[in-house]
């Protein structure tokens, strides 16, 4: 989009990445740039195949993209640096597979890791982490649904979820960031996110912990501020400041 007194054109928009989608549902996630412009973007599996077009290499879906849009026209080029960049063994655009529905994801900027929210199925909701080292991994869907196997025979190199929870705690896992504020020191560091119903967690050294934070249901989303503070996005619109734990 071109900007007129920061306000978008819609003129000007230009088509950049298109999916084919099998289904209905677990189609678009998130979107989030890095410092040199590549645009990251959560697939989902599209909600058809019974999960498996999360793991079939000519398909752009349940996956995590990353691709550099060109400013001057629409389309893409393949960053040199994307694990698949020659397009042999998967997706040129693939960074990783084997998610359901990756809806939500940040980058920590101190590390690069990626942390990942992958929407579950029937029964677990799942938070996951990509280290820049491991790029090109399977998160094994739907061989598994976050650390229950579903189905034998999985491919080499899957990553297992950091953590996973029932449907009897949530039915939605909306991953946040690392917090790099200063506001609430005893968060610095630790990986903060929540559930649609309302909860929020933090994963830190210690392990995995609730917090005592303003409820906000049902959760969508989280912002972080240029100042690294976090805010949880309800689905009224309203910003909730994460409360000291």
């Amino acid at each position: 989009y071109e900007l007129v007194d920061d306000v978008a054109v819609p003129e000007s928009r230009r088509e950049v990445l298109f999916i084919e989608q099998p289904g209905i549902g677990h189609n678009g996630g998130r979107l989030v740039f890095d410092p040199e412009g590549n645009l990251f973007i959560g697939s989902g599996d599209g909600g058809a195949s019974n999960g498996w077009d999360a793991q079939d290499t000519e398909k752009l879906l349940g996956a995590i993209l990353r691709v550099r849009p060109r400013l001057d026209g629409d389309g893409y080029d393949i960053p040199d640096d994307n694990p698949f960049a020659d397009g042999e063994l998967d997706r040129p655009e693939v960074i990783a597979r084997g998610f359901r529905n990756p809806w939500t994801f940040s980058i920590d900027d101190d590390t690069g890791d990626i942390w990942i929210g992958d929407v579950g199925n029937n029964t677990l909701e799942e938070v996951s982490v990509l280290p820049r080292s491991r790029w090109g991994a399977n998160f094994g869907w739907p061989y598994f649904e976050g650390n229950n196997q579903r189905h034998g025979g999985e491919p080499d190199d899957i990553i297992p979820p950091v953590y996973d929870y029932s449907h009897d705690v949530g039915a939605a896992v909306m991953a946040g960031h690392v917090y790099r504020g200063d506001a609430i020191p005893a968060l610095r560091g630790a990986f903060v996110f929540g559930d649609l119903t309302g909860p929020i967690w933090a994963i830190g050294a210690d392990g995995v912990s609730r917090l005592d934070a303003e409820r906000v249901a049902p959760l969508t989303g989280w912002a972080e501020g240029p100042d690294g503070e976090l805010y949880a996005l309800g689905f009224d619109g309203v910003f909730a400041f994460v409360q000291r734990p």
